[in-house]
């Protein structure tokens, strides 16, 4: 239950901020904490002797003990978690987001506490260690362009747990508010992005079914199609989140099935959906080896975050498409790649779980420029 350098920096000077602000004291604040955490009566005693009254002192020494003390044996939580959560409640808003991103990163909570966690912060699910896939195609087929060997590949898929640093899971809750799941009537389903406040961009093979749909078919499956926001949390209904229709008229802003891609005009419901962020932030065009992050909705789930550091393995501006070895299933299609910057790269439309395939980003806002505001 340890946190890295720069994390458990920000945790206590955090604490030794929020102490100073305290009339009583700072030691009366360290010892509310300490009772709040619900310890063993033996262990809150001897925490609260251990208190000299210096803010800084006594916050790294909480930070370093409750790190090394582990689970509470009385309410199977973590300590460390324990007293982050209590912090929660007099933190600014600095510090409002980082805190919850620390807990769900570190998992310093029960997964129930982590799910409720996850839903009102918005952030999405990160695996803690790649799962054993099998490789099913999903969305068109597709060439593999990767010259490397299987067993290089391989090493590459079955890598061990995830270390992920706080900073890339806050950037990857800000984008999350922009990314919905799309189901079409009951039996599709995709991922769509919010790229300005009634437009949303996803796969032309996700509205039609599959790229022979014609625009008229696209037409037809409009009123029957609903975006979700907001669907975090794995324990919950998938009835979770927020619902927005398309517009009752000209749903289908544009849409081109070579670069596999439908862009949607939302009712005026969407300005009624709470914590909505747009986003249209375009990056350079990957290279081969860069990575490749991806927000889905994996098999109509809650959003999942997948990673890979050199996830880029071939790529064809002539053509438009980015091939990677960034994790995505069925649902996937529509979702949003992002460079390391956080910033948009490609429109995943095409994968086998291990082996994915996008569209580039700069080859469908060429198309739809005209339809965005200036």
């Amino acid at each position: 239950m340890t946190l890295n350098e720069a994390d458990k920096n920000f945790v206590v000077e955090t604490l030794a901020d929020q102490s100073l602000g305290v009339v009583q004291g700072s030691s009366y604040y360290f010892k509310n904490l300490i009772l709040r955490a619900e310890l063993p009566k033996p262990v809150v005693a001897n925490r609260i002797g251990a208190l000299i009254g210096s803010p800084e002192i006594d916050a790294r020494t909480l930070v370093a003990w409750s790190e090394s003390y582990g689970v509470n044996p009385n309410n199977r939580v973590p300590a460390l978690g324990s007293f982050l959560l209590s912090m929660m409640d007099q933190a600014g808003m600095d510090q409002q987001l980082r805190l919850p991103a620390i807990l769900v990163t570190a998992r310093l909570l029960p997964d129930d506490q982590l799910d409720r966690l996850q839903a009102r912060f918005q952030i999405p699910i990160v695996p803690t260690r790649p799962a054993a896939l099998v490789p099913v195609q999903t969305g068109p087929e597709f060439t593999w362009r990767d010259e490397r060997e299987p067993l290089e590949l391989q090493g590459l898929f079955d890598r061990g747990p995830l270390v992920l640093d706080v900073g890339l899971i806050l950037q990857a809750a800000k984008r999350a508010l922009g990314v919905c799941r799309v189901e079409v009537g009951n039996a599709l389903k995709g991922t769509g992005i919010l790229i300005e406040k009634d437009l949303v961009l996803t796969n032309y093979h996700v509205v039609g079914g599959d790229l022979t749909a014609s625009r008229a078919e696209l037409d037809m499956n409009a009123p029957a199609t609903v975006l979700r926001f907001g669907a975090f949390t794995s324990g919950a209904s998938p009835d979770e989140g927020q619902t927005v229709k398309l517009a009752p008229a000209a749903a289908i802003v544009d849409a081109d099935p070579q670069l596999d891609f439908a862009l949607l005009r939302t009712s005026d419901d969407i300005a009624a959906v709470k914590d909505l962020r747009p986003f249209s932030d375009l990056g350079l065009t990957p290279a081969r080896l860069d990575p490749l992050y991806i927000l889905q909705h994996p098999q109509g789930g809650p959003m999942k975050l997948a990673l890979s550091d050199n996830g880029v393995s071939w790529v064809d501006p002539t053509v438009g498409v980015v091939q990677y070895l960034t994790r995505a299933d069925f649902g996937s299609s529509g979702s949003p790649c992002f460079d390391s910057n956080w910033k948009l790269v490609a429109l995943h439309h095409a994968g086998n779980t291990r082996k994915g395939e996008g569209i580039l980003i700069r080859s469908i806002f060429d198309r739809i420029r005209p339809h965005l505001l200036q």
